[in-house]
């Protein structure tokens, strides 16, 4: 129930983009220090309580634009095109 409202706190959509079903979004640190935090507080819902406590430190992103920030491609823009 506490990731339900952490989503719906954040925005309850991806960030970049338009998608909103809640089992391809994932929470995301605003400051690139997930991984530091996850070894400091744990995993799971112990995530959803920290974005409850602390939403300006948060965002909501589905998979593939979490997945374009954290390999540094979000800013690169490619359209492919059918011939």
């Amino acid at each position: 129930m506490q990731r339900v409202r952490a989503f719906m706190l954040l925005g309850g959509k991806c960030y970049k983009c338009p998608e909103n079903r809640m089992q391809t979004l994932e929470l995301e640190h605003i400051n690139d220090n997930g991984a530091e935090e996850r070894r400091t507080i744990g995993r799971g819902n112990v995530m959803a309580k920290e974005a409850l406590k602390r939403p300006n430190d948060f965002q909501l992103l589905c998979g593939s634009c979490h997945n374009l920030k954290t390999s540094g491609y979000e800013s690169v823009e490619v359209e492919f095109q059918k011939e």
